[in-house]
């Protein structure tokens, strides 16, 4: 079986919010995050090569607020067996040019998952 991750994903258990246009949100949980991308289960199906804006509200350890949105695209979505949601993969887009706050965390976050 070849392997296709080429980077690190952070694991991580949060609630963040997809959105199509004004009218079109949903709720992502997630599973895990990276500096890449994200991968998480939602209520509906998105086509891939979608674009969506994810918007993140995370907590650091420091207890310091990171609220961010950020572009992405639907790189994957399944249908999982037997229920009507979906796993869902995004690739995001200039994170280390645009949210440097959120970028400059998941590389900390990184760096301690090397250490570990």
């Amino acid at each position: 079986m070849q392997r296709r991750r080429t980077y690190l994903r952070i694991p991580l258990a949060t609630v963040v919010e997809l959105s199509l246009g004004t009218k079109e949100n949903s709720e992502v949980f997630v599973r895990d995050l990276s500096i890449y991308g994200m991968g998480g289960y939602v209520d509906r199906d998105y086509q891939i090569g979608q674009s969506v804006l994810v918007r993140l509200n995370l907590t650091t350890a420091d207890k310091e607020m990171i609220e961010e949105s950020i572009m992405a695209q639907v790189r994957w979505s399944k249908r999982l067996e037997g229920k009507n949601n979906f796993a869902l993969g995004l690739i995001f887009h200039e994170m280390a040019e645009r949210q440097t706050k959120l970028y400059n965390y998941l590389r900390e976050l990184e760096a301690l998952a090397y250490i570990v």
